[in-house]
C-alpha cells in the first residue's frame, strides 16, 4: 500500500523511513495539539522485528523555539514485536520535527531519523 505524501490517515500520522541499516516507522495518534501516543516500529534490513532496542524520540516545534523534549519508549512486547510506545505532548498545533533515535541490541551507536509532521487542533 502506498502512503500519500502527506502521510496522514484518519487522525494519525504514519510514515516509514530508513535509519542506517534499519527501517523505522513512526505512528502518532491522534496527531493533534496535546497528548499523543507515539509508536515506533523497528525492523532490520531483512524486515525482521528488532527487539530489545533502546528507542527515544525528540520533539522539536519548528514554528517556535521551545527547546527539544525527549521521551523514552517502552517495548510493547510479544503482541507487537519490534514496536515501542510512549505518550508525549505536542504543546502547540503546527509543524514539528520528530527525531527517532534507536540503539539496536548489542550496538554502541544510535541510528537516527527525523520525521516532519503537522499537528492540528482537535
Amino acid at each position: 500500500a502506498l502512503i500519500a505524501p502527506s502521510a496522514r490517515s484518519a487522525g494519525a500520522f504514519l510514515q516509514p523511513q530508513s535509519a542506517g541499516a534499519y527501517h523505522v516507522t513512526l505512528k502518532v495518534t491522534p496527531d493533534t495539539f496535546g497528548a499523543n501516543t507515539f509508536i515506533v516500529t523497528v525492523t532490520n534490513a531483512q524486515k525482521q522485528a528488532v527487539r530489545g532496542a533502546a528507542v527515544l524520540i525528540q520533539t522539536n516545534d519548528l514554528d517556535m523555539d521551545m527547546g527539544v523534549q525527549s521521551a523514552q519508549l517502552k517495548e510493547i512486547g510479544a503482541s507487537s514485536p519490534g514496536a515501542y510506545a510512549t505518550q508525549a505532548d505536542l504543546t502547540m498545533a503546527g509543524h514539528w520535527a520528530i527525531t527517532v533515535k534507536v540503539l539496536p541490541p548489542n550496538s554502541q551507536q544510535f541510528v537516527n531519523t527525523t520525521f516532519k509532521l503537522t499537528a492540528t487542533y482537535q
